[in-house]
């Protein structure tokens, strides 16, 4: 059986957002519900289908797809790829870092991983830190399935591609040649503003394509020494 990889693309481009900074709610959301904010060139849209970087949807065996690929899930053979054959390399999803000179961004891989980077080592150390930030969102009134999403992964792999493509905050570590990139994760109610918020950090490897980690944190910054 063989194991598709990148089913679940999410392809991080440049999109160009013109306006005001204030967070932009028509035709996006219900009026009065909280929506989750990507922040996008300096400006905060909220997040919807439209957006390249989508949930992973990685949570327990997905049922076999007898009509083909879905957009937003991984299929039998990968989860099976990953968690039974144990294939690190599959990809899960694709993000890209900043555009520099013009010079499209370096393509960084969100893998099946082990111990030591990508989804499983995500989950082995931080799982309960998203499912907490994910819970709080809820408790502040964000409905996940009203911006397709379900679990603590789905809200993982979207603040991770929105700190990899358009950080508020990167930095390099030049003796482990990794990055650590931070962006802030905003939920808003229409005609109330901000309700709930916290800082996202991705650190990725500069001499491979490997996303290492990510992580919710306090910190607007990435201190020395903390990066994965």
């Amino acid at each position: 059986m063989r194991v598709k990889k990148s089913l679940l693309t999410a392809t991080v481009v440049g999109l160009l957002i013109v306006g005001s900074a204030a967070p932009a709610f028509a035709g996006t959301a219900d009026t009065g519900a909280v929506t989750m904010m990507v922040r996008v060139n300096g400006q905060e849209v909220p997040f919807d289908s439209s957006f390249p970087t989508q949930p992973l949807h990685l949570h327990g065996t997905p049922p076999i797809q007898s009509t083909g690929p879905h957009t937003n899930l991984i299929n039998f053979d990968q989860w099976y790829g990953c968690y039974t054959l144990n294939h690190d390399d599959d990809i899960f999803a694709t993000f890209y870092t900043p555009s520099q000179n013009e010079q499209p961004g370096r393509e960084i891989n969100l893998r099946c991983g082990n111990s030591s980077y990508g989804y499983k080592h995500i989950e082995s150390g931080k799982k309960a830190d998203w499912q907490a930030k994910f819970d709080g969102a809820v408790n502040a009134g964000w409905i996940p399935q009203s911006q397709g999403m379900q679990s603590w992964d789905d809200l993982m792999a979207v603040a991770a591609g929105d700190a990899i493509s358009y950080p508020n905050f990167s930095t390099v570590n030049q003796f482990n040649q990794t990055t650590c990139a931070v962006v802030n994760v905003d939920f808003y109610k229409e005609g109330v503003g901000l309700v709930y918020t916290f800082n996202a950090r991705a650190a990725y490897s500069n001499t491979n394509d490997r996303l290492i980690t990510a992580f919710p944190q306090s910190s607007t910054i990435c201190p020395p020494g903390l990066g994965d």
